[in-house]
């Protein structure tokens, strides 16, 4: 009985250890995201800004 509990207690260490890897690798994944949110905001307002200068109005002029 002592060894299965050893047994499932390694398991347990183990899959702790996984889940910690993963909660690094969400936190990574998170900031790529955040990072790559910015930058589509930022070329859609160079997009909008280009295209306002040609057709020569600003889009807040409506």
């Amino acid at each position: 009985m002592r060894l299965q509990v050893g047994n499932l207690d390694q398991k347990v260490g183990d899959l702790d250890g996984k889940v910690g890897d993963l909660d690094g690798k969400v936190g990574k994944l998170d900031q790529k995201v955040d990072a790559l949110s910015e930058k589509i905001d930022r070329n859609q307002a160079k997009i909008v800004e280009l295209l306002s200068a040609l057709v020569g109005k600003s889009p807040d002029a409506s």
